[in-house]
């Protein structure tokens, strides 16, 4: 005789039913965060086929769940990916790890488009993986600003390149005259000076630029002067000329004159001021000279008197003005005829006038 199996107890069965009921539960609630996911959520098995599908994907692909499920994933995949689809299943079904990667799949209308893509392995009950999980997100956007931005990139860059050609260019002109040329920010600060001017203050480029009058150890009565017209020219907009001697760090006294004028930006205010200097040292010393000399034929006791080609008077000394009774003021840039007495000197007049020409 057969002993029949004891049956379970009520708590035994209860128990069983507690648990199902639990898993069922939570079966239901990992399915509806899927469901929810912003994200295109697909379950494929290890045929290639598609056995889950949530509401992103249809969105995402343009494909109801109901034409997607059971079909092959290849169907979203351009011919040239799908070795890396079946690869790629192929790593997760021997527990291999996936990185996330970038591809492009296609939706229902055809249109190819730029995913993020996460694959993890599905696994039943028993832990075993029986498929694979795909997660996409829809990065076309931003793959189109990245290569707006690669674009923009290359632009500046091409810019860039110009912008330093023609600054060569720039540079190298205005190194090979004698002039000096710089320009100033608003805090009267050199942004830009060519070689004659470095080569005179034996400062380089990189010394230079940023420093101002009393950085460069210039006198402070001559530093404050310069600095203070600078300020001017970006309070008035106007061109300031002016002149001043000046030492080189070397020990070589010069004259130079200079102009500060303003650059403009487009809104009209003074974005930077330009300034130019010359070395007029020798000019300066030329026109000493012939004060000095015009000095001396003031001070001898004979008329002196210098005209150009066309007999207008260019210089009459002192002793001139009482033999005539001209000023030098009333006769300079006049003629020699009108000023010199007809009767006495017509003759004289007429002899000069004939040399001369």
């Amino acid at each position: 005789m057969k002993k029949s199996k004891p049956s379970k107890s009520k708590s035994e069965n209860g128990s069983n039913e507690s648990e199902s009921m639990l898993q069922e539960e939570i079966k239901f609630f990992l399915a509806s965060i899927v469901e929810s996911s912003e994200d295109s959520v697909i379950a494929v098995n290890f045929n290639g086929k598609i056995t889950s599908w949530n509401r992103a994907a249809e969105e995402l692909y343009g494909y109801p769940a109901a034409e997607a499920i059971g079909k092959p994933l290849t169907m979203l995949t351009l011919s040239e990916d799908l070795m890396e689809v079946f690869s790629n299943i192929d790593k997760i079904k021997h527990s291999e790890t996936v990185e996330i990667f970038d591809t492009v799949r296609i939706n229902k209308d055809g249109r190819q488009m730029n995913l993020e893509i996460v694959l993890s392995p599905v696994r039943d009950a028993a832990g075993k993986v029986i498929g694979v999980s795909t997660i996409a997100r829809d990065i076309t956007e931003r793959k189109q600003k990245e290569a707006e931005l690669v674009e923009l990139n290359a632009r500046i860059e091409r810019q860039a390149h110009v912008f330093k050609r023609q600054a060569h260019v720039f540079n190298t002109t205005l190194s090979t005259i004698t002039d000096f040329a710089y320009t100033f920010d608003r805090d009267g600060r050199f942004i830009y000076s060519n070689r004659p001017l470095l080569d005179l203050l034996r400062v380089t480029s990189e010394e230079i630029i940023g420093k101002n009058f009393f950085d460069l150890n210039y006198p402070d009565d001559l530093a404050a002067k310069l600095q203070r017209q600078i300020q001017e020219v970006f309070d008035t907009g106007e061109t300031v000329r002016d002149e001043t001697p000046f030492t080189s760090p070397a020990g070589a006294d010069g004259f130079y004159e200079y102009i500060f004028s303003p650059f403009f930006a487009a809104d009209g205010s003074v974005e930077s001021v330009a300034g130019s200097t010359r070395d007029v040292t020798t000019r300066k010393q030329a026109e000493e000279s012939i004060r000095f000399q015009a000095h001396l034929l003031d001070t001898v006791e004979q008329s002196v008197i210098a005209t150009d080609l066309d007999g207008t008077v260019i210089y009459w000394n002192h002793f001139a003005g009482k033999l005539y009774g001209w000023t030098a003021e009333e006769a300079m840039g006049r003629s020699i005829m009108e000023l010199t007495t007809p009767n006495i000197m017509a003759e004289q007049a007429s002899e000069i006038m004939s040399l001369l020409h």
